[in-house]
């Protein structure tokens, strides 16, 4: 039932996080790639299917430590510089446990080793890195807010990443321009609110 329970919060977590992303899609300041969003619908129904092959494996733990394996090996990577070494000690815990549980057997349970763990991880990983991932200019009262997004990460058509901004600010009206991933995007923010976003 706990692991039931668990097949269906990764499902709605994929579900939320791909709904989230088609609508961040649309908006311009996130500067997000049609690219992004199909990454996301397809890691949701890697998720949806591995969450199917999870419950129907005989020993359903082991899909489960396999996905929380690889999820605080990506946060430790991701807080390396902050909890990460902790989370890392704990990945490897949870690495240990998880290949005792490893069947041995010539057929047994390997499919579904195999299937449930894989899919899972390899459907929700991306989505919660995805699901934290701001956009390129947040306006607020105080001023301006800028993030690299995370696919700028993995470089861009250009071959360049990571993000570099100017601008100005005032009482009620911020302006400047970004550059993100080789794209430079020009904005303007009036009373906290982003009044426009434009290539160029």
């Amino acid at each position: 039932m706990v692991f039931v329970a668990l097949g269906l919060l990764a499902v709605a977590f994929a579900a939320r996080t791909a709904v989230v992303i088609g609508q961040e899609w649309r908006e311009p300041n996130y500067a997000m790639p049609v690219s992004v969003v199909a990454v996301s619908a397809f890691c949701g129904v890697l998720t949806i299917v591995g969450a199917y092959v999870a419950a129907r494996d005989t020993n359903g733990l082991r899909p489960w430590l396999t996905v929380l394996t690889a999820l605080l090996f990506l946060w430790a990577l991701l807080t390396i510089f902050s909890i990460g070494l902790g989370l890392l000690l704990a990945a490897i815990a949870s690495l240990v446990i998880r290949l005792r549980l490893t069947d041995h057997s010539p057929l047994g349970g390997r499919h579904f080793l195999i299937g449930g763990g894989l899919l899972l991880s390899v459907g929700l990983i991306p989505l919660s890195a995805l699901s934290i991932s701001g956009p390129v200019v947040g306006c607020m009262p105080s001023g301006v807010q800028s993030s690299v997004p995370i696919w700028t990460l993995f470089g861009s058509a250009s071959g360049r990443s990571g993000m570099t901004s100017s601008g100005s600010v005032s009482s009620q009206q911020a302006a400047g321009h970004v550059t993100v991933g080789g794209t430079t995007y020009g904005y303007t923010c009036t009373n906290g609110r982003l009044t426009s976003f434009q290539p160029g």
